[in-house]
């Protein structure tokens, strides 16, 4: 299966566009530029392990899917900076290495950093995905009665990765940046910039770096006994994309063959993944060093924007009981499932319960008018603090977000206070109140629970 820690989003397919190599003969490698020294080493099409066949279904209902690389590894090199075009592949990795390398330097500027692992760049890696949707005519007429039924179950659907970025490591100490291809499709649509060139992007996916560099020592003690063999991890990664790319019809079945399967309750490794992408939005931001969300990134704005309280379709960005049952159920009614051009989503998908994390991380942390350098130090000491208490006990899906989020208010109602007692402001309560209602009621009524809360939000 896919490695655990690989934090793919949720994959995007499309006809890849192909760059060409500016210089074949080049042997120099210019990573000399870049101030944060984590640049190890670079490659055009390498074939990252961990792509997979996956299987899972029954007599009647089954979902196969093979991935595969059609493109030879090489490793990338640059003998003249100054003469690179944009619009090769050395192009891409400058412009890429570049904005992951200051958000490196900001992050070694910090008090409360850690040291990090070297990392390797992946450009362009031409990935094959051959999905196939198999049913018995019994279930296909099950199908055909759902409202929004429109059309044929996809059968043998060939595709591509395209329009993404991710963060990944092979579980022996290589982490790799892969940024995929841009589809013909994105770039006729002007749907959004190429992300190699979005700064937010490549940070947030550094930022995926700095949050296993400070939590490595918990991966290990995360219990996976229910999921099914072979089922990538968060499994509502794979789901989605699925539903995301054949579209809304699509719905039922996929609620089906999960029912089928017994693979309808998160983990704790899918909170995991939720707060780890929370994580990832806010630190960057921060890191990116925007003040406001990056222009040209379609489909991103609200939702990933932590600034924004509010989802694109209007829906608020809270964790109330409905988001956190959907959550733990891996239900998938899907939210603003008429978006042509964004889709819809859900509240199975991690990134989603972490765009809530976010915001209402951001909302506290922004109530102590500081500077990014400190706001990202509170973000370090928050990771820290969940790490010291996620190794102290034993975790569901919904607990694991719990103590995130009593991790993060211990550690702003701590922040500042000269007099080294921890309390709230009353805006902060308000803040709490709107992004956390759910956990906010269940800490009023349980003193106990989380008493700087108690005390403070009267």
């Amino acid at each position: 299966g896919q490695d655990r820690f690989n934090n793919v989003s949720l994959t995007r397919t499309g006809t890849p566009i192909i760059y060409k190599i500016a210089n074949k003969d080049c042997q120099n490698y210019g990573a000399e530029g870049f101030s944060s020294n984590l640049l190890e080493s670079s490659f055009f099409n390498q074939g990252i392990n961990g792509y997979f066949d996956l299987y899972f279904g029954d007599d009647e209902l089954a979902i196969s899917m093979k991935a595969s690389y059609v493109s030879k590894e090489r490793p990338l090199n640059i003998c003249d900076q100054d003469s690179i075009d944009k619009d090769t592949v050395e192009g891409v990795l400058l412009e890429m290495a570049t904005h992951i390398d200051t958000a490196a330097t900001f992050y070694q500027s910090l008090a409360n950093k850690v040291e990090l692992n070297k990392y390797a760049i992946n450009i362009h890696p031409l990935e094959k995905s051959i999905i196939r949707f198999d049913a018995s005519q019994a279930v296909k007429d099950e199908l055909a009665k759902s409202e929004d039924f429109d059309q044929e179950i996809p059968f043998g659907v060939e595709s591509y990765a395209t329009d993404n970025a991710s963060w990944s490591y092979d579980g022996d100490d290589q982490f790799i940046f892969t940024i995929y291809p841009r589809s013909e499709e994105a770039r006729d649509a002007n749907i959004s910039k190429p992300l190699w060139e979005s700064k937010w992007v490549l940070a947030h996916e550094f930022c995926h770096h700095v949050f296993y560099g400070h939590m490595k020592d918990v991966f290990g003690d995360v219990d996976e006994s229910n999921l099914p063999e072979g089922i990538p991890l968060p499994e509502s990664s794979m789901s989605e994309g699925f539903y995301r790319y054949y579209g809304k019809s699509q719905q039922k079945m996929i609620s089906l063959l999960k029912s089928r399967n017994g693979i309808s309750a998160a983990t704790a490794t899918s909170s995991l993944a939720a707060i780890n992408e929370g994580f990832a939005d806010i630190c960057g931001s921060y890191f990116s060093g925007l003040d406001k969300f990056e222009e040209g990134l379609a489909c991103f704005e609200k939702d990933r924007d932590i600034r924004s309280s509010e989802f694109r379709d209007g829906i608020k960005k809270q964790l109330t009981a409905e988001a956190l049952i959907d959550f733990a159920n891996q239900e998938t009614e899907i939210k603003d499932s008429d978006n042509q051009t964004c889709g819809g989503y859900t509240y199975s998908d991690p990134h989603i319960i972490g765009a809530i994390i976010a915001n209402g991380a951001h909302s506290l942390i922004d109530l102590k008018q500081i500077d990014r350098v400190k706001k990202s130090e509170i973000l370090l000491t928050w990771l820290n603090t969940f790490k010291n208490e996620f190794q102290q006990g034993e975790w569901g899906s919904i607990s694991v977000i719990r103590a995130s989020l009593v991790s993060l208010i211990n550690t702003i109602a701590a922040y500042g206070r000269e007099d080294g007692k921890a309390k709230l402001s009353t805006e902060e309560c308000k803040a709490i109140k709107y992004s956390f209602p759910k956990f906010y009621d269940d800490w009023k009524s349980d003193k106990s629970s989380l008493p700087v809360v108690a005390t403070s939000c009267l």
